[in-house]
């Protein structure tokens, strides 16, 4: 899939200039560019016969079922490709030991190691939790009531440009009842 000479030799330099860390994010990242390129394929085949269809047809069955199998292939293929990295920069023994962030303001206590360490107390904690789910919660409910919208948008213009003589272009032809497109329309 990729080039694994010209790859490694970019994530070595990668690797000893900025650490393994790094290195591991931009294997994963390269790994995943080159799997998207199998996802996109299938992905433009279906939007293509989709175009002029509504969305019950085998298609997007059958993209699904694609996408399960590219994601258990991505997932494995990763985990071996991390593996081969691993043994290569010899790092099979390796712990890596997070440095303490300077950023980070919380208060000092003792682990249950012994050793001094910073925590976040649990009232700001909370509170930005809290906020954080309910401003999720409120983007998550607008973007389902636009949802909800734009197919009631679609069913209304549908409904008129399907029934209503006038907006179809047809002559009207006079009748006792009120309009079809209130009659046939049922929400």
């Amino acid at each position: 899939l990729e080039r694994p000479r010209a790859v490694f030799e970019q994530l070595s330099m990668l690797r000893r200039y900025f650490g393994e860390k790094e290195a591991f994010y931009y294997a994963w990242v390269s790994h995943y560019t080159v799997f998207l390129l199998f996802a996109v394929v299938p992905c433009l085949v279906c939007l293509a016969a989709q175009a002029g269809t509504s969305f019950g047809n085998d298609t997007v069955m059958t993209l699904c079922l694609w996408m399960c199998l590219w994601t258990t292939l991505h997932e494995e293929l990763w985990k071996r490709k991390e593996s081969e990295l691993v043994w290569a920069w010899d790092l099979v023994d390796f712990e890596y030991v997070e440095k303490p962030r300077l950023d980070f303001h919380g208060d000092l206590w003792l682990s249950p190691a012994g050793q001094p360490e910073t925590y976040f107390a649990w009232g700001p904690y909370l509170l930005k939790l809290v906020v954080s789910l309910l401003l999720a919660a409120f983007f998550v409910s607008l973007s389902v009531g636009a949802c909800i919208l734009a197919h009631q948008f679609r069913l209304t213009m549908g409904c008129l440009t399907m029934t209503d003589p006038v907006v179809a272009g047809q002559s009207p032809t006079p009748s006792p009842s009120p309009s079809p497109s209130v009659e046939t329309c049922h929400w």
